[in-house]
């Protein structure tokens, strides 16, 4: 047992009184000092007494209460195995939960997919027969083909209507916010499919959208080389200035910032005249430049000329094109 639980006995009384060889008192009655030394003695007795008591009391406390702390251990232990069972059950419930609302989920998107699939399916069979059917096809097309949409608008708000029924019954029961997404995905896909003319999968922006929009991103898409309104005004080109560029309408138009906005990667600063110029005509430079030695650099056409080689001596030579192009000097004199 725990110290601070123990009752704390009483310390017996120190004293420090002695009998006199010497009478204190010359009468029959006690002095001062022996009536203290025995009243200390008695009181020692009391507190001996009254510490026994306290040990008897404590012990008997402690076997009382034994019963009872032996039975809220036991109710300890019982409450722990319930709270267990109850966290077990409780993580039971969450995982058949969400398995559930995944399912659901799954159900869903696999029913929205087949709706799609359906609906471009059956807008692309009429659409095949209209065009095989053109050259038949008289003044009344119009109202034909209104009444063939709306015919097929029809239909397909009744299948809709149906896979609706299906799904909210099943889904009702288990998640509310299921059946709110659904019906309002269903009714945004119904509301932004066009109605005359001819829908794709809009590979720019991932949504259904028309042909012709869906081409014009297309191409818009692969204009990333040409200039914006912005980069034109830019540019401050003048009259004459636009007309030495001396570009196609097509340059303009898919190629206008190649040619006017070079990419800083293709130019550098040129070592020999310090402007700003193209990599390849600098690596021309260089090459020509190392081209030079007398004695064992390249030769230009005038020097090839003035050798006056026939066909059978130059192959003699067995030059490479590599040895042709930088040592050739090494090969052909030249006057």
């Amino acid at each position: 047992m725990d110290t601070k639980d123990t009752l704390t006995l009483i310390a017996r009384i120190q004293h420090m009184c002695s009998n006199p060889i010497l009478p204190t008192a010359y009468s029959e009655s006690l002095s001062y000092i022996q009536q203290l030394a025995c009243f200390s003695d008695k009181l020692n007795e009391v507190i001996e007494r009254l510490n026994e008591f306290t040990v008897n009391y404590e012990g008997y406390v402690q076997e009382q209460l034994k019963p009872f702390t032996n039975r809220l251990s036991a109710m300890e232990e019982r409450l722990d195995t319930v709270e267990d069972a109850v966290d077990a059950k409780i993580a039971q419930l969450e995982s058949e939960v969400a398995t559930a609302i995944k399912d659901n989920q799954t159900y869903v998107n696999s029913t929205v997919t087949d709706l799609r699939t359906y609906v471009y399916q059956t807008d692309k069979d009429l659409r095949s027969y209209v065009d095989s059917n053109i050259a038949k096809i008289t003044t009344d097309v119009d109202v034909k083909l209104d009444t063939a949409i709306k015919q097929m608008e029809t239909y397909v708000t009744g299948e809709i209507s149906k896979q609706l029924s299906i799904i909210f019954a099943y889904i009702d029961e288990h998640n509310d916010d299921i059946k709110i997404w659904v019906t309002a995905t269903l009714d945004k896909f119904l509301q932004d499919l066009p109605k005359n003319d001819l829908v794709v999968i809009n590979p720019i922006t991932g949504v259904v959208d028309t042909l012709q929009n869906t081409l014009n991103a297309i191409a818009n898409a692969c204009k990333w080389n040409s200039l914006n309104c912005n980069e034109w005004d830019a540019l401050q080109l003048t009259v004459d200035d636009f007309d030495a560029k001396a570009m196609t309408a097509y340059t303009i138009d898919w190629m206008s910032r190649e040619k006017l906005l070079p990419h800083k990667w293709a130019y550098m600063y040129s070592p020999f005249s310090g402007q700003w110029v193209t990599i390849e005509s600098v690596v021309n430079q260089l090459a020509d430049f190392h081209k030079t030695e007398p004695t064992d650099g390249a030769i230009t056409a005038g020097d090839y000329d003035k050798a006056q080689l026939t066909a059978q001596a130059f192959d003699d030579l067995s030059m490479t094109a590599y040895m042709y192009d930088w040592h050739a000097r090494r090969f052909i004199k030249v006057a």
